[in-house]
């Protein structure tokens, strides 16, 4: 398994050359930080992997084995898993994914369907001791995708009863359609009639994301689905992110794609406020107004 489950935010992470190595080391050895036990991607010329690294302000100083641990420099046993520089700039829709209802659980980093349950019913059982209601929906929308799996296919109905009998589990994606299981059909059922859920296939129908949105979505579990998401992301490595903006909705919509772009970036902002952003964010305020829109509609507002 490719494990990228130690992903640290080393942003800006230069390679230092030998011959200054020896230099670097001298100056303010309690600042500087060991990797050990890891199989550690360097990016330098000769694109070497490494078991351990000593970084001081940013750089590698001593790479290979056994580097130099004087004047007791912090140490991190990374287990064996592997190590990579943050991947920046990489361009995505994390401002949707952070604006999504229910708990969003990540699944860029799963391949088959026995892979996905697992994951979910890890998030189920952690929702169920911290008593988190038993109505609030375990969620993926948007990135994942039936191609995804081994099995080139989306979870079924049946098998997402097997995550919880008695928690909603919505499963929405970018490509390969939506399914949920018999808790959240049920729900469906009592919230919106014009939502329906296959009961053999799970293969879901009607306005359920606006519908999902308009029960779930507040300032709250906004910014809770913003930290969340952001959290997940650096696990696999990435650090800055390049947002790519959304089709403006000025209700709750029930496009995958659709947001309201004015206040969509509301809860990154609060996070920024109270200095828990966990990875930087660059915003492209997306706008649809055509060139023969000389008012610019939707842009000269923001």
């Amino acid at each position: 398994m490719l494990a990228v489950a130690l992903a640290l935010a080393l942003p800006g992470v230069a390679w230092a050359d030998n011959s200054d190595a020896k230099a670097a080391r001298k100056a303010h050895r309690s600042e500087g930080l060991v990797l050990t036990n890891a199989r550690i991607h360097t990016m330098d010329g000769q694109f070497r992997v490494v078991d351990e690294v000593l970084i001081k302000n940013g750089r590698f100083v001593e790479v290979g084995k056994n580097v130099d641990r004087s004047d007791q420099v912090p140490v991190i046993d990374a287990g064996g898993r592997t190590v990579i520089p943050g991947i920046i700039d990489a361009h995505n829709h994390i401002v949707l994914v952070g604006n999504r209802p229910g708990w969003h659980t990540g699944m860029e980093h799963v391949f088959t369907i026995p892979e996905a349950l697992e994951a979910y019913r890890a998030r189920a059982a952690a929702l169920d001791a911290a008593g988190v209601p038993t109505d609030e929906f375990v969620t993926t929308i948007g990135p994942i995708s039936a191609i995804q799996f081994a099995e080139n296919r989306l979870p079924t109905g049946q098998e997402l009863d097997s995550v919880s009998l008695t928690r909603p589990v919505y499963v929405q994606a970018a490509q390969g359609g939506i399914r949920a299981n018999s808790a959240a059909a049920a729900w469906f059922a009592a919230n919106n009639p014009l939502v329906t859920v296959n009961p053999a296939t799970g293969a879901v129908s009607g306005p359920a994301l606006q519908t999902l949105r308009q029960r779930f979505l507040t300032p709250e579990t906004r910014k809770r689905s913003a930290h969340d998401a952001l959290q997940y992301f650096t696990t696999l490595g990435i650090t800055t992110h390049g947002d790519s903006g959304a089709f403006h909705s000025e209700l709750p919509a029930n496009g995958i794609a659709s947001e309201n772009v004015y206040t969509m970036h509301f809860p990154f902002l609060a996070l920024n406020r109270e200095k828990r952003l966990p990875a930087r964010l660059r915003m492209d305020f997306l706008h649809q107004d055509s060139s023969s829109d000389a008012a610019l509609t939707t842009l000269a507002p923001r």
